[in-house]
């Protein structure tokens, strides 16, 4: 098998941070305004944009591998598309797809 993981998008099931809310969970994928659906722990309902929602900093809730994201790049000062390579327990981080120069 290959070590390389497939392509793919936060989706409904997954969770994510959100700061009004906190960790909640995707019930639908963004649409047209792209706006995502989610659901808080207390089951109150958003839609939130994609540019509020970050990686969730806890292993049980870790995107995963091949988890296509966008990363702020404190030395570009941009936005760069980036792809989840592995989250790292011990400092609730993840490798992506992307080097600082």
């Amino acid at each position: 098998p290959s070590s390389a993981s497939q392509p793919r998008w936060v989706a409904k099931g997954d969770m994510c941070v959100v700061p009004e809310h906190g960790l909640v969970v995707v019930e639908a994928s963004g649409g047209r305004d792209g706006r995502f659906a989610v659901r808080a722990s207390d089951k109150q309902r958003a839609q939130v944009p994609v540019d509020v929602m970050r990686a969730p900093r806890e292993e049980r809730y870790a995107w995963a591998p091949g988890t296509k994201v966008a990363y702020l790049s404190a030395s570009l000062g941009t936005w760069i598309d980036a792809t989840v390579l592995s989250f790292n327990p011990s400092s609730s981080t993840y490798n992506l797809d992307v080097r600082q120069e």
